[in-house]
């Protein structure tokens, strides 16, 4: 099964997963470019036979966000993804950040995106 996207020149590591209802849940941090912390979160679904049934990206903030879990609900129908955030660009005062994502919208096509940069929601430190 491929995870990352063909081609690709960065690295992708830290993945978590759950598989419910037929569907294989990944979500994992892929470093942008080589030799920088500009890291994000992503999350693709899988079919039962390992072929890709949508992927997207739960953050793609500055600086790097590093997966630390991933949760699925079959109530909500979706998933919730935390991660640490270094959008300070300093590893004394990281913040944590997450998001809920449903599935019906989250991921419309087998391949990455363009990138682009989406809302996220992160807790404020206190």
């Amino acid at each position: 099964m491929q995870v990352s996207s063909p081609g690709a020149t960065a690295l992708d590591y830290g993945a978590f997963g759950s598989f419910d209802g037929g569907v294989l849940r990944l979500a994992w941090t892929h470093q942008n470019f080589l030799e920088t912390f500009e890291m994000d979160v992503a999350f693709a679904t899988y079919a039962p036979d390992g072929m890709p049934t949508g992927t997207t990206f739960l953050t793609t903030a500055i600086d790097g966000q590093f997966l630390r879990g991933l949760a699925w609900s079959a109530e909500i129908g979706g998933i919730l993804g935390v991660w640490d955030d270094r959008r300070k660009g300093t590893w004394n005062d990281l913040d944590a950040g997450g998001t809920l994502l449903k599935e019906s919208t989250a991921c419309r096509s087998g391949v990455f995106p363009p990138r682009r940069r989406p809302p996220t929601t992160s807790i404020p430190p206190r």
